[in-house]
This record gives structure tokens, C-alpha cells and sequence, in this order.
């Protein structure tokens, strides 16, 4: 029997160890929140420090000094290729013969072999890095070492920043995963499949988790659809911007989804269409913006606030329907869209709601028609250029806009401001 002496908190503490009958050592990666405080006679200067101790036996592997702040993801050599992290089994156990390959999954349980996990501190997982991996196909387990696996970890755990591509073609979400950290599948233009596992309990995709930089512009991105699960609530900013050749979002049936992040579908020129969830009450600033084949947007009751240049530049958009509950739209929202002929906004006549418009239609050059309700108010929007400052306003550069609807009086209409050029436009007042 062995002992150790362990200084924690200040208090030293003797731990009796055992020998470990296999003689596999799995290793403990530890945050700065658990570091062992561990003496070390040949190192007394080292007061931060993580040990590598076996699971099986306690024996202390390895010490090794740690800053403040940074983590080391450190294993012992046998870690993943004696024994698969997952489910156990020893490799030289006949059946289980692919624990060790780098390029591969265990054969037993069909997880990825060699990733690298980070204990929190309620005893769950996260998973840290791609470790030893070196395959194109992520299969991410439900637990490990008997515990949840409830997250990416977050910084980019398997993207390819300062622009290099990332290799993966293919990710399995499992259903205990709760978040996708930010940065994790960064430069993913090689990615054509994310699959989440049935009853997945996703909550959060985190912001630029599937970024892809514009230094990489240029790559042909691989990712065409995602279904996304009704348990996501949040979608944050950036996280799928610039997948340039995905065509299909949904986000499942009776969605909790409540937050669409700024840029959050940014620059995906492919996009066909959407369809909001009723839960979202706002879009915010450039969701959609550049969606260029967009051509469908499907807006539920419960939506309060469009964002400036939510849906600009979505070229292919020829119709929109704003509901009743819509208070604001932002400065070029709907602008620079070359496409859009006709914008109905829904219940005018019964509507009390009041309504800000701010250059919502700025050079929608195709817009013919439009209808008003009665409690409308507009404002100027400006922004920098350069050194100067641009003021636009509702209709500037609507030049073809003929027919407008106001469910009001004349008097109000032309009390209002703001709103451009709409001297060729037939105005009906319907109040």
C-alpha cells in the first residue's frame, strides 16, 4: 500500500493507495477551479500544479505546474489506446480491436476514439479537444466515465482558426448535449452533416460556432441542411455565418427556439427559405442579411422587433407579411431588396398596436405595393460612410412604388414624416 500527501485548501491530507491490478493509468484533467495544491520536493517553487492520477488505483502519475487561467490537457501515454474512454473495453480484448486507431471509433460502442474531456464542476463533461483524432466523422458519446457529456467546451475544441479549413465531413450530436460552444467548428466548409441524436436536449448554439472567416470566402462550403431540434432556444450571433451553400434551416416542431443572434444566418447565399418559430419576439441586426436566394420568410404572431438590415440584400424576397405584433422595424430591414414588390402588414384595421417604421424599404427598387395600419410612426435612419453620414428614409429609392394602403386619414398621413419620395404613389386612406 502506497501513501500520499495531499495539501489542499491548506490542509494536508494522507490518502492510502493501491496497486492497480490491470496496471492501465487513466488520466484526470482538472480546471483551475479543482487544481490539487500538490507539494513537490525537487519543484517546491510550483504552487499550482494538476495531477494525472489513475482512477483505478489513485497511484499519482504525473505532476504537472499550471498558470492561472490556462488549461493543459494532459493524458497518460496508455489513455486511448488501452482502453476506450467510453465504454471500457480493453483493447486486446479479441472484439475490440480499433480502440487505438487514430482514424477511427471504438468498434463496441461507435464513439470517437481519442478526444480529450474536461470534468465540470456538478461532475459533468465537456468535451476539450479532438486530442488524438485525426479522422473526418465526430461521433460524440452521451456519457463518459459514467457521467453526462453536456457540452463542446467552447474556443474553437475542433475548428480551424486564423483561417485553416477544418477536416470533418460529418457530426453526430448526442441527446444529453446541452450547448455547442462558441469558435468549436469554426472554418467547418468541409462539414455535410450535423445529425442529432433523437430526444435531444440541445439548448444553446453558442456565437461563431460554425463561422466560417471571410479569409475563406472563397471555399465551397459542404453543409446544405440543418434540422434543428425543438429543444434549442437560443441561436447565437454569428453561428452560422457565411455557410454559404446551406439551403434547408428548420427548427422542429413546437420550437422553444426564443433567440435568433445579429448575423446569426449572415452571408448563407444559398438559404431558400425560413420560417421564424412564434417564440422569437426579436430579429436582431444583419440575421439574414446577403441571403441572396431567399425567397420565402414566414413571420408568426409574437414577433416584436426586425433589426436593421435583418433581411437586406435577400434579392430573390418578392413578398413579406409583417403580423399585428410587430412594434419596430429597423433602418434597412427589408432595404436593397431588388426583388420585393409587395409588403402587407397583417390586421391594419383592427390593429392599436403602435408601429415605428425607421428606412425599413430604403431601394427596394421592385416595391409596388404596400399597406399601412393607421398607428404608424416613422424616423430617419442614419449611419457612417466613410467620413460622412448617410440619412435615409422609408421609401428613399422606391421609385416604382405606386400604391399605398393607409388605414388612416388624409390629415394623418400627411402628418407624418420620414417616409421619402412617394409622389408618384396613389395613396388610398381606408380610415
Amino acid at each position: 500500500m502506497k501513501k500520499a500527501l495531499i495539501l489542499c485548501a491548506g490542509i494536508l491530507i494522507s490518502l492510502s493507495l493501491t496497486s492497480c491490478e490491470e496496471g492501465y493509468h487513466q488520466s484526470n484533467i482538472y480546471e483551475p477551479k479543482t487544481i490539487v495544491h500538490y507539494p513537490v520536493e525537487e519543484h517546491d517553487e510550483l504552487t499550482h500544479v494538476t495531477t494525472i492520477v489513475c482512477e483505478k488505483c489513485g497511484d499519482i502519475l504525473q505532476v504537472i505546474p499550471i498558470e492561472e487561467n490556462i488549461y493543459y490537457s494532459v493524458t497518460s501515454e496508455e489513455v486511448h489506446t488501452k482502453m476506450c474512454q467510453v465504454c471500457g473495453i480493453l483493447e486486446e480484448e479479441e472484439e475490440h480491436t480499433n480502440i487505438g486507431a487514430k482514424d477511427g471509433n471504438c468498434e463496441i460502442c461507435g464513439f470517437t476514439a481519442g478526444l480529450v474531456y474536461q470534468v465540470r464542476s456538478d461532475g459533468t463533461y465537456s468535451i476539450y479537444s479532438v486530442g488524438t483524432y485525426t479522422g473526418k466523422g465526430l461521433v460524440f458519446p452521451n456519457t463518459y466515465k459514467g457521467c453526462d457529456v453536456v457540452r463542446t467546451s467552447g474556443g474553437g475544441a475542433f475548428g480551424m482558426p486564423n483561417h485553416a479549413v477544418s477536416p470533418y465531413t460529418y457530426l453526430r450530436i448526442p441527446k444529453n448535449m446541452t450547448q455547442i460552444g462558441s469558435l468549436d467548428f469554426v472554418n467547418s466548409t468541409n462539414l455535410e452533416t450535423i445529425e442529432f441524436e433523437p430526444g435531444s436536449q440541445l439548448k444553446t448554439i453558442k456565437y461563431d460556432a460554425f463561422y466560417i472567416e471571410s479569409e475563406n470566402e472563397e471555399e465551397e462550403t459542404s453543409l446544405k441542411e440543418v434540422n434543428l431540434p425543438s429543444s434549442v432556444t437560443t441561436i447565437e450571433n454569428h453561428a452560422f455565418y457565411r455557410q454559404t451553400s446551406l439551403e434547408t434551416i428548420s427548427f422542429g416542431e413546437e420550437s422553444q427556439l426564443t433567440t435568433i443572434g445579429a448575423s446569426a444566418f449572415s452571408h448563407c447565399e444559398s438559404l431558400k427559405s425560413v420560417a421564424i418559430p412564434a417564440g422569437v419576439e426579436t430579429i436582431e441586426n444583419y440575421t439574414f442579411f446577403h441571403c441572396r436566394s431567399l425567397s420565402s420568410v414566414t413571420l408568426e404572431e409574437g414577433l416584436k422587433e426586425i433589426g436593421f438590415e435583418a433581411f437586406c440584400g435577400c434579392t430573390s424576397l418578392t413578398s413579406v407579411t409583417i403580423p399585428s405584433s410587430v412594434e419596430y422595424i429597423g433602418g434597412l430591414a427589408f432595404g436593397n431588396n431588388s426583388a420585393l414588390s409587395e409588403v402587407i402588414f397583417t390586421d391594419c384595421a383592427e390593429r392599436t398596436t403602435p408601429l415605428t417604421l425607421a428606412a425599413a424599404f430604403y431601394y427596394n427598387t421592385s416595391l409596388r405595393k404596400i399597406t399601412l395600419p393607421r398607428s404608424l410612426s416613422v424616423e430617419e435612419t442614419c449611419w457612417e460612410s466613410g467620413d460622412d453620414i448617410v440619412y435615409a428614409h422609408l421609401f428613399e429609392g422606391c421609385r416604382y412604388l405606386l400604391t399605398i394602403y393607409f388605414y388612416g386619414t388624409e390629415e394623418e398621413w400627411s402628418a407624418l414624416t420620414n417616409l421619402g419620395d412617394v409622389s408618384k404613389a396613389k395613396i388610398y386612406y381606408l380610415g
